[in-house]
């Protein structure tokens, strides 16, 4: 077969792979951009709740705490004094020979979110005797705790 040129046509033309290069690569930044900023956007807002800028805002007091020591019961009055909600993580409950008892919220007691201003109870059943400190932790803001000694207590 002389002067017959046969033509090989296995492959993708070369505009065509660059085309397609380019197609994927947008594509994939596309991707990885929209999640580095979701990435971004969760970190900030997490570090904004647990941080002390975000947990400034977020503080209690404790108004009154009433202990019976025939009951073994305490209840205390806790109240959102900062501009955004609250969540009691725990009370720790401190006796005069230092032992430490802790309640959880969930678990001990049960106590939802406090809005700004809401006013909460505590009840606590099974106190120890001799208590000479009570200290209420808000979740994620374990900087912002309260402490109350025993001669701020209501005594039945």
């Amino acid at each position: 077969m002389e002067g017959v040129y046969v033509r090989n046509r296995c492959g993708i033309s070369p505009l065509l792979a660059s085309v397609l290069l380019v197609v994927i690569v947008v594509g994939l930044a596309g991707f990885i951009g929209g999640w580095m900023k979701f990435i971004a956007k969760q970190q900030t807002e997490e570090l904004a709740d647990t941080s002390e800028i975000g947990c400034s805002y977020a503080t209690i007091n404790v108004d009154e705490v009433v202990y019976s020591a025939a009951e073994k019961r305490m209840i205390v009055r806790v109240r959102a004094s900062g501009t955004r909600s609250v969540n009691i993580d725990k009370v720790v409950v401190v006796n005069e020979s230092y032992d430490i008892a802790v309640y959880r919220n969930g678990a001990n007691f049960s106590l939802g979110t406090l809005s700004p201003g809401d006013i909460g109870y505590i009840v606590l059943d099974g106190v120890p005797p001799s208590v000479k400190e009570v200290r209420v932790v808000p979740r994620r803001c374990g900087m912002n705790a309260v402490s109350v000694e025993r001669d701020y207590f209501i005594i039945q």
